[in-house]
């Protein structure tokens, strides 16, 4: 007797994490499939390492990431021939497994809404938001293709913490995942494996303080983000705090001001709290990652939120996921702090450490 398939489309470092602990966890009866695509960094890499852990039968490579898309229509037909190439390959699935809207995944629903149950999983906070359900049909193309979208095919969301969801649709069934176990290290092998990581060799994150910088900067936008971590430093010291780099930010603005930085920029920061216990202050202006040692481990590791100091919210923090993540930060005040002034920062954290 044949067992039933599922196939999973990841197009980010994190969602390829939690697809692995779905196929571990949930799906483990199940033969499985992946899509990589080139919007991973080192995708290519990164499929060859999957094939070692022998957890995937087929790894399907995706280009669907282009600069020289001429407009929106080319785009969809170049995906649309990305997935019928897949459905050549496999006319059936049982379960389809996937995380970000895009015309990608809205032509793969169109392909198999009738013969395969589709399913979400998440992908960040940005899933958590209402922004995630006017995303499903915001564009024209989408409506075009596929005039349900991808929420309206899907069956089930997988989501770390359910009471953060803003939003829901009565065909969704919400599905709390379990949390991901920093003991089970067969778990880890494989994701370690998968990320080309040697245990032995993870950069350590053992500064009192560790700054998580964002995309911000690599995306055009305005933020001071330099000028709190100066302000952060006259606070604990220079010598105490660690930038963690976003991978996407080409420019180190922070080593030449003299603080210690990351050198890897590849392993996922999820993958860097499962191989070492952070005991150090979380600080972002916005990021998620602050609660990710909680929201996904269970661990109480302490952080600060400093989007509330800022009048001039940066990049989409200005919308409506500014207001989701605000509300996220408050939502755990038990290990979040979120200071609204210099003043308020400065108690807190030199009560700390």
């Amino acid at each position: 007797m044949n067992s039933k398939k599922v196939l999973f489309v990841c197009n980010s470092a994190y969602q390829l994490l939690v697809a692995v602990h779905l196929k571990l966890n949930v799906y483990n009866t199940y033969t499985a499939d992946i899509v990589i695509s080139n919007h991973i960094n080192n995708s290519k890499q990164i499929a060859k390492n999957i094939a070692n852990t022998q957890l995937f039968n087929n790894i399907i490579y995706v280009e669907n990431k282009k600069r020289d898309f001429k407009n929106r229509f080319s785009e969809a037909i170049t995906n649309l021939k990305l997935v019928r190439n897949i459905h050549k390959q496999c006319t059936k699935y049982n379960v389809i497994c996937l995380s970000n809207i895009s015309i990608f995944t809205i032509i793969l629903c169109k392909y198999y809404k009738h013969k395969s149950e589709i399913n979400i999983f998440e992908d960040g906070f940005s899933t958590y938001s209402n922004f995630f359900l006017h995303l499903d049909k915001a564009t024209l193309i989408s409506r075009l293709i596929h005039k349900n979208g991808v929420l309206g095919s899907a069956s089930k969301l997988y989501i770390f913490t359910p009471k953060l969801l803003e939003w829901s649709l009565n065909n969704i069934k919400v599905i709390e995942m379990p949390k991901i176990n920093s003991t089970n290290k067969y778990q880890i092998e494989v994701l370690n494996t998968v990320f080309g990581i040697e245990k032995n060799n993870i950069e350590p994150y053992n500064k009192p303080y560790i700054f998580m910088e964002e995309s911000f900067y690599a995306d055009g936008y305005q933020v001071p983000d330099v000028e709190l971590v100066n302000r952060i430093a006259d606070i604990v010291g220079k010598n105490n705090i660690m930038i963690k780099l976003h991978p996407r930010n080409s420019t180190n603005r922070f080593a030449k001001l003299g603080y210690h930085t990351n050198k890897d920029l590849s392993t996922p920061w999820e993958v860097i709290i499962l191989n070492q216990q952070i005991n150090s202050t979380l600080i972002t202006i916005s990021s998620s990652s602050i609660l990710q040692p909680h929201l996904l481990l269970g661990n109480n590791t302490k952080a600060v939120a400093l989007l509330d100091m800022l009048n001039d919210k940066p990049g989409n923090m200005r919308g409506e996921l500014g207001i989701t993540m605000q509300n996220l930060f408050r939502k755990f005040p038990e290990i979040c702090y979120t200071p609204t002034t210099n003043k308020q920062l400065s108690n807190y954290l030199t009560s700390t450490h």
